[in-house]
């Protein structure tokens, strides 16, 4: 940026003054500034979506479920519901997916190390990318161990494989995997959106496709943004990895020359000693009590339908049901219910208590009482869940029958 003024006399110039400013740091940051909001702005909307949508698919699911016990006998019927329990399904895949982009999924972190997790995909990867693809993986000397969440981190590596394959269709080409410790220092991070300097474990996915335009690698991860035809992609691949690495606290990075391929480099925080430390202890098999012959479940949710459904799949197993539909009425029932044996919860309800807090007040009345969440939709309430007993589980919607009776069995006879 550049300003000059004149200096007359009698009319005349006499001398020029001129101020030049390099203005290429403030204009990045105003650019990470809008990204950044937009970003935000994108994430919120599909989040409240997904999180509307999910109790819908679960009301569904759950009557179609229900319905089909009843109607086994008719072949017709038992088909029309199959049909429409898998378009359930495939409605189940987006919401996990907007889900995933807005930060807003339930992880299951480990401790891992990517140098054993990354070579044990190389059957599935080369069952994915076909026999044009050469397929190559580079582990590094030494790793450093990270914590994430495996199912999550293999669906991102076979997302971007798949985007490789068909970047470099249908001539084939050279596909790379590559493993490495690095080191983002304050320099690179203010250059570069939501980057917390420190160690980091890369993994690399590089391809020899046809590369991404410069005017759409700003785009790339934006939900429904493809340059594929409608009936190859829902857009939703690119933004649902970008939503998991940032929610797992790393940085994801897309170099690309046009004509010469493209590498996606995928950064996940190091782990803190204390998070590799293993738990052996902890995973033994504990002596089950005898327990009384029918065990009593309080089912805590806002929504009706969904609180309906799913007290009716529960009592299937024989089991009473209780409901609530909120915290405070949840905790009336706790009062005056010495027999309740298991809080079947959502994680986020109206009425000013969520269920993490629900659970700690309802521990502090009762501690031997088992608990089991809820959930689709979990941003900040999971960050309280981690003060809690790990021992809790969590069942995500929206559930099977079969889901949410199996995990019901297992929290009943922890």
């Amino acid at each position: 940026e550049a300003s000059i003024e004149a200096e007359r006399e009698n009319g005349s110039v006499i001398s020029l003054f001129g101020i030049c400013q390099d203005i290429s740091e403030r204009k990045a940051l105003e650019k990470k500034y809008l990204q950044a909001q937009k970003m935000e702005a994108v994430g919120q909307l599909t989040g409240g979506i997904a999180h509307d949508f999910n109790n819908l698919m679960m009301v569904v699911m759950g009557n179609l479920q229900l319905v089909d016990q009843l109607v086994r006998d008719d072949e017709r019927a038992a088909r029309r519901i199959k049909a429409a329990l898998d378009a359930v399904e495939r409605g189940s895949e987006l919401t996990k997916r907007l889900l995933a982009f807005s930060r807003q999924q339930t992880l299951q972190s480990t401790a891992i190390d990517l140098n054993a997790q990354i070579p044990k995909m190389e059957s599935i990867l080369r069952q994915a990318v076909g026999e044009s693809v050469e397929l190559s993986m580079a582990p590094a000397a030494e790793i450093w161990p990270i914590n994430v969440d495996v199912t999550q981190l293999e669906t991102a590596v076979l997302n971007l494989c798949i985007n490789a394959r068909d970047a470099m269709r249908p001539k084939g080409g050279k596909l790379v995997l590559e493993l490495s410790n690095i080191t983002l220092d304050e320099t690179y991070c203010a250059l570069n959106d939501e980057v917390v300097p420190g160690d980091y474990a890369m993994l690399a996915v590089t391809d020899t496709g046809c590369g991404i335009p410069k005017e759409n690698l700003d785009k790339v991860f934006q939900p429904f943004f493809t340059t594929k035809p409608p009936e190859a992609g829902s857009g939703l691949g690119l933004s649902m990895i970008y939503g998991f690495v940032k929610q797992s606290g790393g940085h994801i990075k897309i170099y690309s020359e046009v004509g010469h391929g493209t590498s996606v480099k995928i950064y996940l925080p190091r782990a803190r000693s204390e998070e590799t430390e293993q738990t052996n202890g902890d995973t033994k098999q504990k002596t089950q009590t005898p327990r009384k012959q029918r065990a009593v479940v309080l089912v805590v949710e806002d929504n009706e339908a969904v609180r309906d459904v799913a007290a009716a799949m529960i009592a299937e197993l024989g089991v009473e049901t209780l409901t609530a539909s909120n915290g405070a009425e949840a905790l009336k029932i706790i009062e005056s219910r010495n027999d309740l044996d298991l809080i079947l919860s959502d994680v986020i309800m109206a009425g000013g208590m969520n269920g993490p807090e629900l659970a700690a007040r309802a521990l502090k009345m009762r501690p031997e009482l088992k608990l089991l969440f809820m959930s689709g939709y979990a941003p900040g309430s999971v960050r309280q869940m981690q003060e809690l007993p790990d021992s809790i589980d969590l069942v995500n919607k929206p559930f099977t029958r079969n889901d949410l009776t199996s995990k019901v069995k297992r929290a009943l006879a922890a």
